[in-house]
């Protein structure tokens, strides 16, 4: 039986010696993926009106972490900001904050979570 993990970026793993289980998790402050490469480029992280998936895709690629949408109809509330300058944390209280949603960290996922927009 292997006990081995594998880890992705922004990711961490914690070993728990009394259980033998190994935790994953986001690290506490995930960084840009490819951001080391002399070729990358970030993309404009200026949204006018955009669908919230749109902008969540955007976050997840930069990021490489996976944010799910509890509820569907959260999918196509609009946001409009400009969250360039603020790290993935601060920029998901800035989007949900905007449309009154919530997001809480679930091992390596991140989950947005409340009804849909009005």
């Amino acid at each position: 039986k292997s006990n081995g993990v594998v880890l992705l970026p922004n990711q961490k793993v914690t070993y728990t010696q009394t259980q033998r289980k190994f935790e994953t998790a986001l690290v506490e402050k995930p960084v840009l993926i490819g951001s080391k490469d002399a070729k990358y480029i970030q993309p404009s992280m200026v949204f006018d009106d955009v669908p919230l998936n749109k902008v969540l895709n955007t976050l997840e690629t930069i990021y490489g972490v996976s944010i799910v949408i509890e509820n569907e109809a959260v999918n196509n509330c609009p946001f409009t900001g400009d969250i360039s300058e603020l790290d993935l944390y601060k920029q998901l209280d800035v989007l949900c904050k905007s449309i009154g949603k919530t997001y809480e960290k679930k091992g390596i996922n991140i989950l947005i979570k409340g009804e849909g927009c009005n």
